[in-house]
């Protein structure tokens, strides 16, 4: 089961990774979503989760499911692997 916490946790952690990885950021989401920074800042700092519209809209602009949001972040790939 998926507690409040965790989920908020889960939220930021995935849209943070779906940005960097799509060399993008919280401003340029803030403007594809057409919302206030004050929206949604708060759920990239994972103060407080998405409603389901929000996060339909979120999940919808970085290409991916809304269930996406929820998958925990599999330590490998928050891990940078050095260049040799």
């Amino acid at each position: 089961m998926i507690t409040d916490k965790k989920a908020k946790e889960l939220v930021s952690a995935n849209i943070s990774r779906l940005l960097h990885a799509t060399g993008k950021n919280a401003h340029w989401l803030v403007k594809e979503l057409e919302i206030s920074p004050g929206a949604l800042y708060p759920i990239v700092r994972g103060e407080v989760a998405p409603k389901i519209g929000l996060a339909s809209r979120i999940a919808e602009c970085l290409g991916v499911g809304v269930d996406d949001l929820l998958k925990p972040v599999c330590e490998k790939s928050k891990k940078t692997q050095k260049v040799a």
